[in-house]
């Protein structure tokens, strides 16, 4: 859109169920500029009709400059991404199964992924099948295990993972391999990790990957959503 997120909107509607209508159905193309919002999946039916509230995502799509608010879906209550690439994004208040505000695989790049919910299963922030997470902030996420990250596979670099219920990092339940490099994984409830995927990170308690520390990070202005380091 010409006039970015703040003004203009593409509204579903919810809840999740029958009548439900999903914001955007991506098979190619590019989406930028705009608030996707009050979306949802039904309960039923093919991955395609239960899956991605807010946006469903294929091979080419690419996702930018968008906020993805306030959806609900059986599974992956903001996006389901089928290889696609979500840059610059705000995740929030999504609710879904299996991926509260993403699940799939491709590229997440500089999002901040926040207060979305996986109430039965795992992966509030993201549950990571494949591809990368990149240069993101997952915070305060909820899910029963793995309430920042769930991987089953993927891996996530430069992240900054956060104030998370249910475990910061964990395995989801079929698990075949996962990374996490170059990351903060702290303050996360009960724990930080299940999963110990992680090298040149900064968690607690410590990780049995090289090149790890855990001394709690330093930030800048946290009520300013400033999470650089001092």
């Amino acid at each position: 859109s010409m006039n970015g997120p703040a003004l203009t909107r593409i509204v579903g509607q919810g809840p999740k169920g029958a009548g439900a209508i999903r914001g955007v159905f991506m098979n190619a193309g590019t989406l930028s500029g705009f608030t996707i919002t009050n979306c949802a999946t039904l309960s039923t039916g093919s991955p395609q009709e239960y899956q991605g509230g807010g946006v469903w995502m294929e091979p080419t799509a690419v996702l930018t400059n968008c906020h993805v608010r306030g959806c609900d879906g059986y599974q992956a209550g903001g996006i389901l991404l089928g290889g696609g690439t979500v840059v610059n994004c705000f995740i929030a208040d999504n609710s879904g199964d299996y991926g509260g505000g993403i699940r799939g695989y491709g590229l997440v790049d500089h999002c901040v992924i926040t207060r979305n919910v996986a109430p039965g299963a795992p992966g509030g922030g993201m549950l990571i099948e494949g591809g990368y997470i990149k240069n993101c902030l997952i915070i305060s996420n909820t899910a029963s295990f793995g309430g920042g990250l769930a991987f089953y596979s993927g891996t996530a670099i430069n992240c900054t993972i956060l104030n998370n219920s249910g475990v910061g990092i964990s395995y989801g339940y079929s698990h075949v391999g996962g990374s996490v490099i170059n990351s903060i994984v702290y303050d996360n409830t009960p724990t930080n990790y299940t999963a110990d995927l992680m090298t040149f990170s900064c968690t607690w308690p410590a990780s049995g990957g090289g090149g790890c520390i855990t001394s709690a990070p330093r930030f800048k202005a946290v009520a300013a959503w400033n999470y650089h380091l001092l």
